[in-house]
């Protein structure tokens, strides 16, 4: 299986904004074991945080993501505003192989098929 590109996260998403399209249904350490990814340790006006940023050649950079003090476990995936859910999808299944995974690889995925604040903007 071809290793994801890990790089270092962009300070502002292309389009301004980003938006969580789903949650991984594994922990920044179980993807760490997995995927031999490393976290970096931020923190935000509500909390430490855990990143990892991922590059795909169609979206770009995805992040793997997590405040610490989350009481859910898993991992949100975050775009640009502008990459639809398809679109990336797709790039978690080039990239971290979810479409091949014997468990389920979402514990949430998004209902909106493109980032309802930038659908009327487009």
């Amino acid at each position: 299986m071809k290793r994801a590109r890990q790089v270092e996260p962009i300070d502002v998403w292309p389009n301004g904004d980003g938006w969580t399209v789903a949650v991984i249904a594994r922990t920044p350490q179980e993807l760490k074991d997995l995927f031999g990814l490393s976290f970096a340790r931020e923190l935000d006006d509500l909390d430490e945080y855990e990143l990892a940023a991922i590059h795909d050649p169609d979206i770009g950079q995805f992040w793997l993501f997590r405040h610490r003090q989350s009481p859910d476990p898993d991992t949100e995936v975050r775009v640009d505003a502008r990459v639809t859910r398809a679109r990336a999808i797709a790039a978690l299944d080039r990239q971290l192989h979810t479409d091949r995974w014997a468990q389920p690889p979402f514990s949430w995925l998004t209902e909106h098929p493109q980032n309802p604040v930038t659908a009327d903007v487009q």
